[in-house]
């Protein structure tokens, strides 16, 4: 099985954190209408969460803390056992740094996501148009992830 790392790159303020907590709210969902779905950890620190949920034999886990100076790579390596990790960064810099060299050290592959692009003057995660864009960027998170976690299990059964 080929780990992966999901990166959601996004500016200061660009519905990184909001948009996986709505994906975190789905998974956990899902987690409850599924038998063989299992969270393991729901951990939160100020306004941001971590998930990690077993789904059937596949590990996934979701971080929405990407802002500098936050240890993103330590983070991010703890979650090494599982399959799926999907977590916030910068578009350049630090955090988008520290994604890429956990990237090359694991071997996982990465596939790089931006947020969806608001009007400047619109572009605060508490209005109507990015709440909307924040939906649906998390599922389509959401979507492509299930995707690949259905074809995983088949591979596995």
């Amino acid at each position: 099985m080929k780990k992966l790392i999901i990166s959601l790159a996004g500016a200061e303020n660009t519905g990184k954190t909001q948009t996986l907590t709505l994906l975190i709210e789905m998974l956990v969902k899902d987690a409850f209408a599924q038998p063989d779905t299992l969270v393991k950890c729901l951990k939160m620190e100020n306004a941001d969460m971590r998930l990690i949920v077993a789904i059937g034999d596949i590990k996934v886990a979701v971080d929405t803390k990407g802002d500098p100076d936050t240890k993103l790579f330590e983070r991010i390596s703890e979650l090494d056992s599982c399959d799926y990790i999907i977590c916030a960064c910068r578009t350049r810099g630090e955090t988008y740094d520290a994604i890429q060299d956990f990237a090359q050290k694991t071997k996982r592959k990465r596939i790089k996501l931006h947020t969806y692009e608001v009007e400047p003057s619109l572009n605060r995660t508490n209005t109507a148009a990015s709440q909307i864009l924040n939906e649906l960027k998390a599922q389509h998170i959401y979507q492509y992830l299930m995707n690949k976690v259905h074809e995983q299990q088949k591979a596995l059964n």
